[in-house]
């Protein structure tokens, strides 16, 4: 799914216009993005948490040449799913951890 595609789901289950989903998405990039900023984390219960985790400086090789690199300290951006979209391959991803039925041909 692309963003088109997304803003067009998210508008026709919150009976928005797709104008209006997109005004919504932008301010909830932006919202992240400013918080992340801040070193602040964005925790959306059932969804997830957004954080900015700091990775320490390290020395590193180049593949290529074989040389010792080093990489600055640097901050990531990190989403760490809550238990709703934790991935079961025997469950259906969004059935509230119920069970999925299987459909068995015994033929």
């Amino acid at each position: 799914m692309n963003k088109t595609e997304f803003l067009r789901a998210v508008a026709s289950e919150a009976g928005l216009t797709i104008k209006e989903a997109n005004a919504f998405y932008d301010a909830f990039v932006k919202t992240v993005k400013d918080a992340m900023a801040n070193n602040d984390k964005v925790a959306l219960v059932g969804f997830g948490t957004f954080e900015a985790k700091t990775k320490p400086a390290r020395e590193c090789t180049n593949p290529m040449t074989g040389a010792k690199v080093k990489v600055a300290a640097c901050k990531a951006p990190v989403l760490k799913f809550g238990k709703n979209f934790t991935y079961n391959p025997d469950l259906y991803y969004f059935n509230n951890g119920q069970e999925q039925e299987e459909n068995v041909d015994d033929s």
